[in-house]
Formats: C-alpha cells, structure tokens, sequence
C-alpha cells in the first residue's frame, strides 16, 4: 500500500517562524479505502487543538485520538495502520501524544498491538443474548461476524450441589454431567464455558459434542428445543485458571453470564452455565421482550 500523503504535517508557525501559541494544528482528513493504492487522503481540512499553552499537548494529543479513530472506522479488521514514526511525521507531533493516542484507541477495542509486528485495526463481535433466538453460541458468534470452534477441556459426571440441583430439577447429589469448554472466535480464545446438564436432557454428551461441536445442536439431536430461560452478566475478574486459558493477565475483567436453558415444548429446565468472556473480543448485546 503507497504511504497516506499529508500536504501539510507541520505545527503551525507565527510569522517569525516560532511555534504558535496556540500550540500544535493536526490535519483532519477524509480517507477513500476503495482506491487500488490503498488508503489515500481524498480531502483535508485543518484542526486546530487550541487552548492555552499549558493544554495545548493534551488537546493534541486528544484531536489525534479523535482523528485515528474516525480514520479507523473505515478501515477493515486486520488493516495495520502507520507506524509511531509515521504518525509523528505526517501530524507533526511527539512520540508521546502518538503512544497516547494509540493507547486510548487500544483501551476502547479499537486497535490492537502486536509485539515486534505493528498494530491493527480491530473490531469486536456483538454477541446477542436474547428470549426470542436459539441459544446457540455457535450460530451467535456466527451472525456476529466471527468464526466459532469449541473444544472441550474437561467431562465427567458429578454429585450436584444444591444450587444446581434446584436450578436442573434433580435431587441434590445426584449424578449429573459437568462440562468446560474452551471457544475460538477466529483463532482466539474468548470463552470459557462451565455447563452443567440435566441428566436425561442427552446421551452420551461428551462423545457427541466431539463429533458435532455445538451443544444446541447436541440437545436438539435428542429432541429437545432448547430456549433461554434467564441471563445474568457481570464484569468481574475470573479464577486465574480461567485467565490462563483465555490467555489473558490475571487481573483482567470479563464478561461473567449465567444462564438457564430449558425445553420449549416440556419447559423442563436443560442446562446452566457459567461463561467466561473475553471483553476485548466480544461486545455484550442483551435483547429480552419484557411482554
């Protein structure tokens, strides 16, 4: 891709050639991703950050944030965009308003950081919960734009608690499968699923879902209609086990949403879960009918 022009990357100047009081002028720009040369600036119109002399590097630092994040709105997921030297040369500012800059963008899921390769565009998926949709996680991360793969981490059948067995219906302490699952929307992980099963909701479940991958599916097979019952999501930290697999900092917040499934037809309840997700890979969207 040809490099983004800029007619004009320098501060503005007084007549006698100093810097201007009223600190640095970024250019805001117009970009046209259809061109066969990549992205070009079709129109420029200039931006003064203004202020007094002590605010003028945060006003600049501000309005390039402004600037790239409008630029990057119309640029696809992956794109990488211009380097820290590239920045500073074409706005005419320091390496620390483009780190700023950049990191305010990162902090609101809009770029993404490689090591020793550059930073990207990036775009998180809408993963809808809602009352009036299959409850399929690989059909929702599918309509949000993003490629699923789910592999289970760990089956087996388990004594159940009270408040699971009051969520399932079952007797406390009886048997019922536990399963943790590890999902990919494109080849990141980004959810960590804890799912307990009615015990006659499905048979052989954990040899079945090697084979076919989506537990809706698995139920549906058994001649269930799975149907979301109720949600619940917080943001909290998870377990360090969890963090680990998600491949994130132990500290880090996700998504924590517990749900109830039950039969449609039967209203018997199915399956709860608990899933970790990843906040800078999946944007939360809630849809429930209060009718």
């Amino acid at each position: 891709m040809s490099p983004i022009r800029h007619p004009d990357p320098s501060p503005v100047r007084s007549a006698s050639g100093a810097p201007s009081a009223h600190g640095t002028t970024l250019t805001d720009v117009r970009i046209d991703s259809d061109s066969d040369a990549g992205v070009d600036i079709v129109t420029s119109t200039r931006v003064d950050a203004g202020g007094a002399a002590g605010d003028a590097g945060e006003d600049a630092m501000d309005e390039l944030t402004r600037i790239l994040a409008r630029e990057i709105e119309r640029l696809p997921a992956g794109h990488k965009i211009a380097s820290e030297q590239q920045l500073m040369a074409r706005f005419g500012v320091s390496r620390s308003a483009v780190r700023h800059a950049i990191a305010q963008l990162e902090s609101r899921y809009l770029v993404r950081r490689a090591q020793g390769s550059g930073t990207y565009v990036h775009r998180r998926i809408d993963y809808t919960i809602s009352d009036s949709q299959t409850p399929s996680l690989h059909r929702i991360i599918e309509a949000g734009g993003g490629r699923p793969r789910t592999f289970v981490v760990d089956h087996g059948t388990y004594p159940a608690p009270e408040h699971i067995a009051q969520l399932l219906d079952v007797e406390t302490g009886a048997p019922i499968p536990r399963l943790e699952r590890l999902a990919y929307i494109d080849d990141a992980p980004a959810m960590y699923l804890q799912e307990h099963v009615r015990p006659d909701a499905a048979e052989h479940l954990d040899v079945t879902l090697q084979v076919v991958g989506s537990l809706d599916q698995v139920l549906r097979h058994s001649g269930r209609e799975p149907q979301r019952a109720w949600s619940r999501a917080t943001l909290d930290t998870p377990p360090d086990e969890v963090a680990t697999r998600l491949q994130i900092p132990a500290d880090t917040q996700v998504w924590v949403v517990r749900s109830l499934l039950r039969d449609a037809r039967t209203r018997v309840p199915l399956v709860t879960s608990r899933a970790y997700t990843r906040v800078d890979l999946v944007r939360m969207v809630f849809e429930f009918d209060a009718r």
